[in-house]
């Protein structure tokens, strides 16, 4: 479809369902990274239902839209911006009144009263808002699968903000899938320790902390010795009271979702783990998966280079502009250890920058210590690679799929805050084939004994087999499952 309409208020979604000659499926990416696997799906169903894109912020709007089909921007629907963040209304606004002077006893007796009141009133305002905006969204997204009458939706979670959305689509029969790349990212052990560093959730009264935790015991997780929530323990009682909240708001599926498609069985055994009836769970392959194996095929069985060096691929981790508690200079001292140690290797090294790395800083820095940058796709590159070097990302399964040894540059573990270091092993502590190292000379070591100890080597090989020729969905055919998988399900 060509220019493809941008719908804001309800009288343009109400004239564009005039006009519709296909059921209607919606997409609600949320976030850039799921934007892939959409857009696969909407080319994919495009000949039997209309694709329709939903958007709810301006954030998700910048980052997320693509004219090709159409789309609702939904907060315009209401007249309002982003008012979506529970913040936002724990924040009061100021008191412009001058307080009476008093220099003698510090803070005057008008301040404390009014701080005192502050903290009385903030709890009731924010319950306010919190039924406010519960209504609000309701009534917007039961107007707008009325309207549209969906034939299924493909969502990025069925937990937090989305619950919404998935109840209105429940309550009308809808079936809302999740696709494998929203579900490969969720991990109940992350979202614990994500709640853990939110103090707004949890620096009111712990005598109510306490009670909502007795009333709503799947709600709560402890840590130490204080109840850990996932959302405000106020919204836990709204959620409540509209007859909205999730089975578990812990983990992907334990709200509405019918169905998650998933990237391996180990997915699909980590989610029944978690209490997802298995009859939810179908396990497709991932996308990426068929681009690595096609790669795989095509190289040579020998991974040296026309030197006769192995090839060696330097993930460089783009850490301080992504929000990581670590100074430049701290980064740049790391990141050049590490690049003058493989440098001394034996392996003909490649940096890989991130697509939203800053480019410039990247470059410049890799031009100092003399080193390539390796300008194909990861996907491309990878499985060229006989070793990869690495921090904490989502591009290490692609390395573990194609039974590359993967040493981590576990350095910046000691520098980043005790949280950082929980969320990693949570991520990655059950995956023992990652090898650790924590100075340049232990990775210089570590991968030249990879490079030379021939029975080293097939050792780690041989750990790495589940996540390739073991795993029976690693087979060139996941697009294809994924879309016989939606096309079956939205035609049931």
């Amino acid at each position: 479809m060509t220019n493809a309409p941008i719908i804001t208020n309800f009288a343009q979604a109400r004239a564009f369902c005039g006009t519709l000659t296909q059921p209607v499926v919606f997409f609600q990416p949320r976030f850039r990274l799921n934007m892939p696997d959409m857009i696969f799906l909407a080319e994919a169903l495009a000949e039997r239902f209309l694709p329709v894109f939903l958007y709810e912020t301006e954030t998700e709007w910048r980052e997320c839209l693509i004219e090709v089909y159409p789309a609702l921007h939904l907060w315009r629907f209401l007249g309002v911006g982003d008012a979506s963040n529970v913040a936002s209304a724990e924040k009061q606004p100021e008191n412009t009144g001058e307080a009476p002077a008093n220099t003698t006893g510090g803070r005057s007796l008008y301040r404390r009263v009014r701080g005192v009141g502050r903290q009385l009133i903030a709890p009731v305002t924010l319950f306010q808002w919190l039924i406010q905006n519960t209504r609000q969204k309701l009534h917007l997204y039961r107007e707008v699968v009325s309207l549209f009458k969906p034939r299924g939706a493909f969502l990025n979670s069925d937990q937090d903000g989305d619950i919404y959305f998935t109840t209105e689509l429940h309550r009308q029969g809808v079936p809302m899938i999740i696709p494998p790349r929203a579900t490969a990212n969720s991990y109940q052990e992350g979202k614990l320790e994500m709640a853990i560093n939110r103090p707004r959730y949890t620096h009111h009264s712990r005598l109510f902390q306490e009670f909502t935790a007795l009333i709503f015991p799947h709600t709560v997780k402890r840590f130490e010795t204080r109840p850990i929530f996932r959302t405000h323990p106020l919204d836990i009682w709204v959620q409540w009271g509209f007859g909205i909240q999730p089975r578990s708001p812990w983990y992907m599926g334990g709200g509405k979702a019918n169905y998650l498609l998933l990237p391996s069985p180990r997915d699909q055994a980590r989610y029944e783990g978690y209490g997802v009836p298995r009859e939810r769970l179908i396990v497709t392959g991932e996308r990426t998966d068929d681009r690595l194996f096609e790669a795989l095929k095509e190289q040579p069985l020998s991974t040296a280079r026309s030197d006769g060096r192995p090839l060696l691929l330097w993930y460089v981790p783009p850490l301080p502009e992504h929000g990581y508690a670590l100074t430049w200079d701290e980064h740049r001292r790391i990141l050049t250890e590490v690049g003058l140690a493989l440098k001394e290797t034996s392996a003909e090294v490649r940096a890989c920058l991130h697509p939203s790395h800053g480019q410039a800083w990247y470059r410049a820095l890799c031009a100092e210590l003399s080193i390539p940058i390796e300008e194909r796709p990861l996907l491309e590159a990878i499985p060229e690679g006989k070793l990869f070097v690495s921090w904490y990302t989502n591009t290490l399964q692609w390395a573990l799929r194609c039974a590359i040894p993967v040493v981590m540059m576990s350095m910046y573990d000691t520098l980043l805050p005790p949280q950082i270091e929980r969320w990693a092993n949570y991520y990655w502590g059950s995956q023992p084939e990652l090898i650790r190292t924590f100075t340049a000379p232990d990775l210089q070591a570590e991968v030249e004994r990879l490079l030379h100890d021939r029975d080293y080597f097939a050792h780690i090989k041989e750990t790495l087999a589940p996540y390739s020729q073991d795993d029976s969905y690693f087979d060139g055919c996941s697009s294809q499952r994924l879309k016989g998988t939606v096309l079956r399900l939205l035609s049931a």
